[in-house]
């Protein structure tokens, strides 16, 4: 099973992304976040396999985090997601060394799975 950090400013999202993990044997979310910059300090006592990180927020922005947390532990597992879906935003989430984007309105426990293949079963 996989620890999610979950990276979202909407308390709706998490509830819902909360809700779909609980119907499944693959993720645990086993922290939340409001914003990038409580992602990056909990991070590190966490030690999470996996952070899914909401884009816009306040204070520190998904990307800038994934920055930060990939700064400290290189072999992070970091998943952007966002409501807007420009090719743009996937660019940049790779850019900064995500594994991968999913648009909000397409993330479902099988996008996870897409993206994450190999990761899967290495932490089973």
């Amino acid at each position: 099973m996989l620890r999610v950090l979950l990276v979202d400013d909407q308390e709706l999202f998490r509830d819902v992304v909360r809700s779909m993990f609980s119907g499944s044997n693959d993720f645990e979310v086993v922290a939340e976040a409001e914003d990038g910059l409580d992602a990056v300090n909990a991070y590190p006592e966490l030690n999470p396999d996996l952070v899914l990180m909401d884009v816009q927020m306040a204070r520190m922005n998904g990307l800038e985090a994934t920055r930060e947390i990939l700064k400290g532990d290189p072999d992070a597992c970091v998943v952007i997601t966002s409501m807007r879906s420009e090719p743009e935003y996937q660019r940049l989430a790779l850019d900064m060394g995500a594994v991968g984007f999913i648009p909000k309105r397409e993330l479902s426990l099988g996008s996870l799975r897409a993206i994450l293949g190999g990761a899967m079963t290495a932490a089973a």
